[in-house]
């Protein structure tokens, strides 16, 4: 699985291999000094705690970027954690539809570069140690009250809601 976090955290590419140890090492020698990169092996519970996020931001993205042939490795990567054993962290965690309309207009926003101020934010958030979900749920409640506003017509503070991310990417989570 290639996981972009600086896209969200979403899923960009993936592919079975009979021989994973070959493109691991190659993987090393291609990016010795990658400091975005990470490659590791994880206990099968850690790799479903890892992966599953992922794979439900990737389908909760519009038009995602990534391998064309990864639409047809995605029914078999959800199969594949499925069988994976649970790890504690791996419980689902339920996202109403006001937050996951919060998290798709982030995961847009960052995608589109629009407004800048969103990656701005999120860079210095990834720059702070926090993991991608973690990221788009920060960014999701500065959008939320813009979202309340535009779904209840009262007027969006779009110059209100950029001032936000750039104190975010100021001055970070205080």
């Amino acid at each position: 699985m290639l996981v972009d976090h600086n896209l969200g955290g979403i899923v960009k590419d993936a592919t079975v291999l009979d021989g994973p140890a070959a493109v691991i090492a190659e993987l090393r020698r291609e990016f010795p000094d990658e400091p975005m990169m990470t490659i590791s092996q994880v206990s099968p519970a850690d790799a479903r705690r890892l992966v599953e996020p992922a794979l439900a931001m990737t389908d909760m993205t519009v038009d995602p970027p990534g391998a064309e042939d990864f639409a047809a490795h995605r029914a078999f990567a959800h199969a594949r954690m499925r069988v994976l054993p649970p790890s504690p962290a791996a419980e689902p965690v339920e996202v109403g539809d006001a937050e996951r309309a919060a998290l798709v207009i982030v995961v847009n926003q960052l995608w589109d570069d629009d407004p800048p101020e969103a990656w701005a934010a999120a860079r210095r958030l990834l720059d702070d140690g926090y993991e991608g979900h973690e990221i788009l749920h920060h960014l999701a409640l500065l959008v939320a009250p813009e979202l309340h506003a535009a779904l209840t017509e009262r007027p969006v503070d779009v110059e209100g809601y950029r001032r936000a991310l750039s104190d975010l990417a100021e001055h970070g989570i205080r």
